[in-house]
């Protein structure tokens, strides 16, 4: 069984060694993302203080993660070579990954679905989420669920992001 459901400071031990795949993956095919020591197990505390960190657990098994957030991103302020389709309220999604032998199973778009679960019961009707330019099966993954590319923005530490955003239906 599936299911979704906020992090526990006890999922910590689960979600680490899912980074160190992602983290893996990328320094293989050349992507510069995660590769900072970001994200990390006190950036991890910070999103379950906040209340925005969940996980997708299998069988009692941590097989995935994200950041949900029902809030305006300041690296999102200013877009470049593009514009964001509306300037209403939004939520965002960020730190999103699956465990390496559970891929190709639509785990991530599932929990993009409950994100926008999230953001349609708090009345908001925008998603935005980010990633790195060379990151294409992430790409890949925000075009099959209906995000539209909208241009570029930057990080705190000024390395550049391309961004999208969903317009949710009712």
């Amino acid at each position: 069984m599936l299911e979704v459901r906020k992090t526990t400071i006890e999922d910590l031990e689960k979600i680490m060694p899912i980074v160190e795949e992602a983290r893996a993956y990328f320094k293989a095919h050349g992507i510069d993302q995660w590769q900072n020591g970001y994200p990390n197990y006190e950036g991890f505390l910070e999103d379950i203080k906040n209340n925005g960190s969940y996980v997708l657990v299998e069988d009692k098994d941590v097989v995935g993660f994200c950041y949900i957030g029902l809030h305006d991103d300041p690296n999102y302020s200013l877009i470049e070579e593009g514009d964001w389709l509306n300037e209403e309220a939004y939520g965002v999604i960020h730190r999103i990954a699956i465990k390496n032998a559970k891929k190709g199973n639509n785990y991530a778009s599932l929990l993009l679905q409950y994100a926008e679960k999230l953001a349609k019961e708090k009345g908001i009707s925008n998603l935005r989420i980010d990633t790195h330019e060379k990151n294409t099966s992430m790409q890949a993954l925000v075009k099959k669920n209906g995000y539209i590319y909208c241009g570029r923005v930057y990080m705190e530490d000024h390395s550049p992001r391309i961004a999208f955003q969903k317009i949710l239906e009712d």
